[in-house]
C-alpha cells in the first residue's frame, strides 16, 4: 500500500515537473517572439521615418517654387459659381496608375530591398573605374553609399511627381531636379577630391569605352585576350579623335558615332594587334551607322510633327 502511494506521488511530481518545463519553454518562446516583433518594428520605424522626411522635404520644396495660380481672364467669381448649382457634376476621373518605382518608393521594405540589389551590382558596373582611378576599399564603399543615396533620392522625387501628377517638363519639377543634380555633383566632388576630373571624364567617354570593351568578349572566342589597360588606352585614343557634345545636360561628353577612324587607327596600332584593330574598326563603323540612323529618324519625326501641328 505504501509502495503504491509512493509511486502515485512520484508520478504526480513528474507530471507537475513536466508542466513546469513546458510552461517555461512556452514562456521563453513567447518572450523570444515578442522580442523578434519588437526588433522588426524598430527596423521598420527608421526607414519609414526617413521616407516621411524625404517626402516632406520634396513637397516643401515643390510648394516653395510653385507659382500661385491666378483666375483666368473672364472667369466667373466664386459667388457666381456657387449659384450655378444646376450645372451637371464634372465627370469622375479614374485614379492614375502609378509607376512601379513609385510603388517601391512608397514601401520602406521594398525600397530597402531594391537599394540592396542596386548597391550589390555596382562592383560589376564600376569595377573598371575603381581600378582606373585606383580607389581604396574605403573609397569604393563610400562611392557605393553615394550611388545608393542618389538612386533613392531620385526615386523619391519621381514618386512625388508621379503621385501628385506633376509634369516632369514643368518648371517646378525642373527646379527640384536641378537642386538634386547640384547636390549630387557637390557630394561627388567631396568624395573624389583631386580625382573628380578623371571621374567625370570616365563617364564622358563611356560611349567609346563600350566599343573597346567589346574586344574582351570577342577575345573569348578568338583566343586574343585584351587587358583592361589596353581597353582604357584604346578608349583614350577613340575619345581624342571624336567630337564632343556642345550643349545640354551631357555637354563635353563624347558624341556617339563621331570617331575619326582613319586618324584613330594609326595610334591604335601601338596598343592593339592588327586583328584587334580591325575588329574594333567594325564596331566603330557600326556605331557611326547607328548614330546616323537615329539622327535621320529624329529629323523625320520632327518634320512630321511640324507638318501635322495645327496652325
Amino acid at each position: 500500500m505504501k509502495m503504491k502511494l509512493f509511486l502515485a506521488l512520484a508520478a504526480l511530481a513528474l507530471i507537475s515537473a513536466g508542466f513546469a518545463v513546458r510552461g517555461a519553454a512556452t514562456a521563453a518562446r513567447a518572450n523570444a517572439a515578442a522580442n523578434d516583433i519588437a526588433r522588426q518594428r524598430a527596423a521598420l520605424i527608421a526607414p519609414m521615418a526617413a521616407a516621411q522626411r524625404r517626402w516632406q522635404a520634396a513637397e516643401a520644396a515643390l510648394a516653395k517654387i510653385a507659382q500661385p495660380s491666378s483666375p483666368a481672364a473672364g472667369a466667373a467669381p466664386a459667388s457666381v459659381a456657387a449659384d450655378c448649382s444646376d450645372r451637371p457634376a464634372p465627370p469622375t476621373i479614374a485614379p492614375r496608375r502609378l509607376a512601379a518605382e513609385t510603388l517601391i518608393a512608397n514601401d520602406p521594405r521594398k525600397m530597402a530591398e531594391h537599394l540592396a540589389y542596386f548597391r550589390g551590382q555596382l562592383d560589376l558596373q564600376f569595377g573598371g573605374m575603381f581600378k582606373v582611378l585606383g580607389l581604396s576599399a574605403e573609397q569604393i564603399e563610400r562611392f557605393k553609399d553615394l550611388k545608393a543615396w542618389v538612386k533613392q533620392r531620385q526615386m523619391d522625387l519621381d514618386a512625388v511627381a508621379d503621385t501628385l501628377g506633376l509634369d516632369r517638363d514643368s518648371e517646378g519639377f525642373k527646379a527640384l531636379q536641378a537642386d538634386h543634380e547640384k547636390l549630387r555633383l557637390a557630394k561627388e566632388g567631396e568624395l573624389f577630391g583631386d580625382l573628380t576630373a578623371r571621374y567625370r571624364e570616365y563617364y564622358r567617354t563611356e560611349v567609346v569605352r563600350e566599343l573597346a570593351r567589346n574586344l574582351a568578349w570577342i577575345g573569348v572566342y578568338t583566343d586574343a585576350p585584351v587587358t583592361s589597360a589596353q581597353i582604357e588606352r584604346a578608349t583614350e585614343i577613340l575619345a581624342a579623335h571624336s567630337e564632343r557634345q556642345a550643349a545640354g545636360s551631357q555637354r563635353d561628353w563624347v558624341a556617339r558615332g563621331t570617331v575619326n577612324w582613319d586618324a584613330a587607327k594609326l595610334q591604335l596600332a601601338s596598343v592593339l594587334s592588327p586583328d584587334q584593330t580591325e575588329t574594333l574598326g567594325r564596331f566603330v563603323r557600326m556605331a557611326a551607322a547607328q548614330a546616323k540612323a537615329v539622327a535621320l529618324k529624329d529629323r523625320l519625326t520632327a518634320d512630321f510633327k511640324a507638318q501635322t501641328q495645327p496652325r
